[in-house]
């Protein structure tokens, strides 16, 4: 039985309008991995992908399953849950976790599985882009980000990989939170790196593209004022209707 090199896991709730357009870039990034090593004597890499269907009312399973996806379905509307769902059925040696709403290129790919290859990786992320920065508050938002991510090693939830054994070791994505649970785990596969002497890697080009949609959908005021909620009070993350924001479904235009 050929062994899993990878599995990408991609949560979704209510994705119809985003799953089948993502799938195609992680298949077509997929493709371009499935070799590494010297170009006279490449060795297979062999991926697995896995969307964790979070309870959704359209068809969102149904188009993962037309793209040729693994779907589990998780009746339980929790980020950190259904991230979790999708990993303790993964096979691989290394996990991605990835937005449904998120495009990947082959070379950011690359790029993450050559790090955890070379065995002085134990996790990391990339820097982002939205599909449409045109909006200022867009193109601002994503470069805040990144700055942060650069500068204090943090990976955005759109994507996020680690190495299996770590992600064992200290048990996955917190289950507590209702948000935050990139930070979280940013910091989990930090401390684990830094046990067994293996860094945290930020890819910064290519970047992913996700998407901007709830800068579109709630006025600034609103986006703000969740904010400086969690900086006052970080244990809101623990009430889910303080973090409803993040539980708005794909199929809302």
């Amino acid at each position: 039985m050929e062994r899993t090199t990878y599995s990408i896991i991609v949560p979704a709730f209510n994705e119809a309008h985003w799953i089948s357009s993502t799938l195609d870039s992680i298949a077509a990034a997929m493709k371009a991995a499935e070799y590494s090593g010297p170009g006279n004597n490449p060795s297979k890499r062999s991926g697995e992908i896995i969307v964790v269907d979070n309870n959704s009312t359209d068809n969102t399973g149904a188009l993962a399953r037309d793209k040729g996806a693994r779907v589990v379905f998780f009746a339980e509307n929790h980020i950190a849950k259904a991230r979790n769902c999708g990993a303790a059925l993964a096979q691989g040696d290394f996990l991605f976790f990835i937005d449904a709403d998120t495009h990947i290129s082959p070379e950011t790919l690359i790029r993450a599985l050559d790090f955890l290859e070379e065995g002085q990786c134990a996790g990391g992320g990339a820097l982002l882009r939205f599909e449409d920065e045109r909006a200022g508050f867009a193109w601002l938002s994503a470069r805040a980000w990144n700055w942060l991510s650069k500068t204090r090693k943090l990976a955005a939830g759109c994507f996020v990989f680690c190495r299996m054994d770590a992600y064992c070791d200290f048990g996955g994505f917190d289950e507590t939170v209702y948000a935050s649970e990139d930070l979280r785990i940013s910091r989990a596969i930090k401390k684990w790196g830094r046990h067994h002497r293996m860094n945290f890697s930020i890819i910064e080009e290519p970047r992913v593209r996700t998407s901007s949609r709830k800068l579109r959908w709630f006025s600034r005021l609103r986006i703000y004022t969740y904010a400086l909620i969690f900086l006052v009070f970080p244990f809101a993350v623990r009430s889910k209707w303080l973090c409803r924001l993040w539980y708005v479904g794909g199929d809302r235009k």
